[in-house]
């Protein structure tokens, strides 16, 4: 039965990528495969993903690790869904992947991607980065990096943590005609060799729009414009500790974006909920789902098409501060939309 409900999840997340994606990386989360990898250097076997200098890695928690032919590689759960790519920085692999289309120059774009030391890596390398090119070759790519790193994440406390993901992302004014992301690592600084192995998941670039809180719709006669792709911070729609229940101060906001659904019957929604660090992963990663389903019921009861939604939970995995603090903790527990 388990099985059952894992693959009826997996074709869930591959619709909702067709359906909803608007990144303009096409397989960002690693999860369109031709097949299960069985092999090491199969990173070509996710859509629109290949190597351009050596031959990087695909992770799949359905694959067998005996299958790898590496005693050292073993398999890490992504941050979401079932895959995610595998580059041994120490060989400087390069993973590249063409844009939907091309960026417009002048205009701003959100580069992101998370990132997890993989668990018998020796050392850390940095930096770790992400380079928008409008060629594809190697060349290129080396001709950028010696004066560039567009997003890069040079934190060794961060690199070398092999428990948590850590989202790597900046903001990247485009020169025009950027066709192609590559993520990797290049030895400019003549470090010595040692082992370092990454995990990269959920990779995205998005044209960049000023941030909008749906509180800022006061009524049905404000003039809302929202782009697709657009995340919507829910402001107050907040819970408390180890709860699902919407809290009385939410629904005004939701009565706002229920309006806004209205009137926009051509919008869709992913509405992803979230936890604080208390508990164990098992118990937020339930907690967050649930949180999103709260969002999503209440909004079938006020009328909206269910097939207009996809909901699902990050855990902890996503915070906004450490959670340091109990009022930091309150921020985390929190529910976030993507307009489609």
């Amino acid at each position: 039965m388990n099985y059952i409900s894992n693959i009826l999840l997996y074709l869930l997340l591959l619709i909702a990528n067709n359906v909803f994606s608007q990144n303009l990386v096409k397989n960002g989360d690693f999860e369109l495969i031709d097949k299960i990898p069985d092999c090491a250097n199969s990173i070509h076997l996710a859509k629109g993903w290949y190597s351009i200098n050596s031959s990087a890695d695909l992770y799949h928690t359905c694959a067998d690790p005996a299958d790898f032919n590496h005693s050292y590689l073993r398999m890490e759960k992504p941050p979401s869904g079932y895959a995610c790519a595998c580059i041994f920085a120490s060989e400087y692999e390069t993973i590249q992947t063409k844009l939907s289309h091309p960026l417009e120059a002048n205009k701003e774009y959100r580069v992101s991607f998370y990132i997890k030391m993989q668990g018998s890596s020796e050392c850390a390398l940095t930096p770790i980065f992400g380079l928008l090119t409008e060629y594809s070759s190697f060349d290129s790519i080396a001709r950028y990096i010696h004066y560039e790193y567009q997003v890069s994440i040079t934190d060794y406390k961060l690199l070398l943590d092999t428990k948590k993901w850590h989202q790597v992302s900046g903001t990247y004014l485009a020169k025009g005609n950027e066709k192609y992301l590559s993520i990797g690592y290049f030895n400019t600084l003549g470090k010595s060799f040692c082992m370092s192995i990454y995990l990269i998941d959920d990779v995205s670039v998005y044209p960049l729009h000023k941030e909008f809180t749906i509180t800022q719709a006061k009524s049905r006669k404000d003039s809302i414009i929202l782009d697709r792709g657009v995340i919507l911070k829910l402001d107050y729609v907040s819970f408390d500790y180890n709860k699902s229940i919407l809290l009385s101060n939410a629904l005004p906001i939701l009565d706002n974006l229920y309006e806004y659904l209205k009137e926009n019957t051509d919008i869709t929604i992913v509405i992803e909920g979230h936890t604080d660090n208390s508990g164990s992963k098992n118990i937020n990663d339930k907690l967050s789902l649930e949180r999103a389903r709260a969002v999503n019921n209440y909004l079938v009861k006020r009328g909206i098409e269910k097939s207009r939604m996809i909901f699902y939970g990050s855990g902890s995995s996503k915070p906004l501060n450490d959670n340091s603090s109990e009022v930091m903790r309150q921020q985390n527990r929190r529910v976030e939309i993507k307009i489609n």
